[in-house]
């Protein structure tokens, strides 16, 4: 297991590096492709070799979903503005301002939000407008949570603050410190946790020079790289402050209601690890397992189930079936990723990390309005309505 999350590590880095020499290709999609089917390759083969390992799993489902492609909903940023503690706690840097204005966490994820007062000079109105290719970069933005040495896991959100102002904006900050399976929350009293920004960038986009380039010097090409001074004034990169803001915040848990889906139990297929002969030897499958609880809070969603027969070979299970690649000797079959759908159409993407005993907890990648829930889908097609 050691080796194996050291080789993980060691994936990580070498992957961190390659998208930041990506970033400035027109071909991103393509060269990220290949690089992800390699390595979630290799994740999914250690994760079967260590049986259930949960630090694994959760690296592999927050790596490859660590910024999310969707805004927030109106009701996301409702719920947001409305249900947090304020905290008003502001730093100035350069000319810019970063405060910290709410907190909301629980289930082992947080959503902090912090408001950005740029001088009057500076127009923010294109990074807010979702048609522009204009893009707010916090290139060394880290959260660490109390009592560890590992930066949590992150993704931001830059949203409109309402005050017509287009020097301001807010900054929707996700945090998910990727506790393992039996240890200590990292939310509860006395716990914090230290939030960093570093330097503060915008990414324009030169789409005119990017279509000349396109129509000459790589016509007909498939596969190319950009030369570094193609790239810069492709995507452009402008610093528009330096320094460094630190905030210590607090991880209380919060109380912020539930809704049960299930009235009686049900059926629907999950990955299911079963121990084997050896340390490192697993038997895996999917099968149908019976859930009995699917409970819904505003940060993630906790579902029970009967632990499969032969119950003393069980290791842990994993709700999105979709995920992982076909197992060796059997037919491809057509899973879904699990979703939480909104009455609105809006799709919440959930992950796993915890999947052992009678309780697997998926954590949501943005906040959930309860009202607002329509249906969990599972792996299977299997709906599960709210009341």
């Amino acid at each position: 297991m050691k080796k194996a999350m050291q080789l993980l590590i060691a994936i990580g880095q070498i992957q961190d590096n390659d998208i930041l020499d990506a970033h400035n290709s027109v071909d991103v999609q393509k060269k990220m492709h290949r690089r992800i089917v390699l390595i979630a390759a290799i994740v999914a083969v250690l994760i079967l070799l260590a049986g259930c390992a949960t630090f694994a799993w959760h690296w592999y489902a927050t790596y490859f979903t660590n910024k999310r492609q969707e805004p927030l909903s109106s009701e996301q940023i409702e719920y947001i503005n409305e249900n947090a503690e304020d905290h008003q706690i502001s730093q100035l840097q350069g000319g810019f301002t970063i405060e910290l204005e709410s907190v909301i966490s629980g289930s082992n994820m947080a959503y902090v939000t912090f408001g950005l007062t740029a001088p009057e000079n500076i127009d923010f109105s294109d990074v807010l407008d979702i048609h522009s290719d204009a893009s707010l970069g916090l290139p060394g933005l880290q959260a660490i949570p109390s009592g560890s040495s590992v930066p949590a896991n992150i993704s931001y959100d830059v949203i409109d603050d309402g005050d017509e102002k287009n020097n301001t904006l807010k900054i929707v900050i996700r945090i998910d410190p990727g506790v393992q399976q039996g240890a200590d929350s990292a939310f509860g009293p006395g716990k914090t946790c230290e939030i960093v920004f570093k330097d503060i960038v915008k990414w324009g986009h030169d789409q005119e020079y990017e279509q000349e380039l396109l129509a000459t010097k790589y016509a007909g090409q498939t596969d190319y790289m950009l030369t570094p001074e193609e790239s810069e004034r492709v995507h452009p990169r402008t610093l528009l402050a330096s320094g460094e803001w630190k905030f210590v915040i607090e991880l209380t848990e919060a109380d912020s209601g539930e809704i049960e889906l299930l009235e009686s139990p049900v059926s629907t297929k999950v990955w299911v690890v079963r121990n084997g002969a050896t340390e490192f030897e697993a038997i895996d499958s999917v099968e149908d397992v019976t859930l009995t609880s699917v409970r819904i809070t505003p940060l993630s969603v906790e579902i029970s189930f009967d632990i499969p027969e032969p119950s003393d070979k069980f290791s842990c299970i994993h709700i999105d079936v979709a995920t992982f690649p076909p197992l060796p000797g059997t037919p491809a079959m057509d899973y879904e990723n699990v979703t939480l759908v909104m009455k609105d159409g809006t799709e919440i993407s959930l992950f796993q990390s915890m999947g052992e005993k009678d309780v697997a907890i998926l954590a949501a990648d943005s906040p959930i309005v309860l009202e607002k829930v329509d249906y969990l889908q599972m792996s299977d097609g299997t709906k599960l309505h709210a009341k």
